[in-house]
Order: C-alpha cells, then structure tokens, then sequence
C-alpha cells in the first residue's frame, strides 16, 4: 500500500480477517476477491451492539454499510434492510475508491459523496475571519448572521482538512471545539484527508476520506466521531 503522498507514522500492517470485528473481516473477505486494489477496513471493536454488514463491490470500488441486526444477520442477508426502522438505528459504515492516477485520487477528496451531503467540499478563502477555538485557530465563513453565526467553519491541521457546517449560532463553538479535541485524542494517518462534518439537529453526518496513492479510503459516521475508526484501519492480509 505504496504512496508518495505522505506517511503514515507507523508502516501499514496487513493482518488477517479474523483479526477484525466479525462483520468487518467478513466484508473484507468478499471484496478482497473483486476489487483490483488491496482492501482495508477498521479493526477497532463496537462500543455495543455488534451489527450486521452488506457491501457492494466493483471493480473499483467496496462499500460497507452496518445493519443494527439483533440477532446480527449473515453478510448481505436479504433481511438486513427489516433492522432499519429510523435515522436513530443508521450507523454508517467504511469503504475504498480506486482511481486511475492519484492526483485523481487527491482532487476526488474535496468531492462530496451522496451520502451525507450534496454539494463539493470547501475551505474558507484565506481572506476569512480567524478565530481560536480550544486553542485552535479557525477560519469562519459564510451566512454569518445573528453577528457570530458562521456557516462554515475550517482549518488545517498536518495532512488533514476539517471543514464543519455548524447547526445554529448558540452550539457552534461547542461543535467546532468537540471536533477539535477529537482530532487531538487520536492519531489519524499521515495521508491526505478531509474530515467533512454536516452537524445537524438528529445527527452529524460525517464523512472522513485520506488518500493512499492512487486509491481513496473513507469512513462515514452519521453520528459524528470516525477519527478512531480511521486510525484503527489496517489491509487485510492476501
């Protein structure tokens, strides 16, 4: 899992299906065999209800949904989709994007998917108003109303773009300063990425997207978090 844009600050180790959770090795397995790229997945273990999974593949692509099954359902059960009665029981899931170059691979970063957003991932201009946040310097942009209301709120740390919608003008300090303090407790990789966080009043539809190469990995959390998720990642072993 060779790149040149950057590396991580420990080497990638391959490990075996049965090293990951057992939904997770399970997807890997099945798209393992046909995508064309090495697959990876996270190894980090549920907090609680261990879910079923369904993945779809391509030739490019792998795709991994959680499905919060009790008991959990065999991969790809035709039942799975009976578990999901509301936004409350979506748990996200992870998956991996192969492209033809990996300067593709970097511009396709800052390209929102459909499922948690709907336009193209942006930073605030440089000419933006600066602030600090637990001791975080960010940039606000956008619909700035009621006087300190930003609609978009961004800043860079190491290889990493974060870009945060914030809910309303009473909670978007205390948004901006969770998703500070969650990057600072964990040790993403060392790889391009963008973390684009959609706050909203259900939820916060999160996407975390880092390149390796010429391929795209990607971790969707619809209630925000993920950074672990992603430093937990690792390539199942051929």
């Amino acid at each position: 899992m060779a790149g040149t844009a950057g590396a991580r600050a420990l080497p990638p180790i391959s490990m075996s299906a049965s090293a990951f959770p057992a939904p997770v090795g399970a997807a890997l397995t099945y798209s393992a065999g046909r995508v064309d790229f090495p697959v990876e997945g996270p190894t980090e273990a549920f907090s609680s209800l261990v879910p079923s999974a369904h993945v779809s593949t391509k030739k490019t692509s792998y795709s991994v949904g959680y499905y919060p099954c009790r008991p959990p359902l065999p991969l790809n059960d035709p039942r799975l989709d009976s578990c999901v009665t509301s936004n409350q029981d979506i748990w996200g899931g992870f998956g991996g994007q192969e492209y033809s170059s990996e300067k593709s691979a970097l511009d396709a970063l800052m390209a929102c998917g459909p499922w948690t957003c709907e336009m193209r991932v942006k930073m605030c201009p440089r000419s933006s108003r600066r602030v600090f946040v637990e001791g975080q310097k960010v940039s606000l942009c956008g619909g700035q109303r009621f006087g300190d209301f930003p609609a978009e709120v961004s800043w860079t740390d190491g290889t990493w773009k974060i870009v945060l919608t914030p809910t309303d003008t009473q909670v978007w300090k205390q948004q901006t300063a969770a998703l500070v303090m969650e990057e600072r407790s964990v040790r993403l990789p060392q790889y391009p990425g963008v973390i684009d966080q959609a706050a909203g009043f259900d939820n916060d539809n999160t996407v975390l997207k880092w390149t390796v190469g010429h391929v795209d990995f990607s971790v969707w959390a619809y209630f925000g978090g993920g950074m672990s998720t992603v430093a937990s990642f690792r390539q199942l072993a051929p």
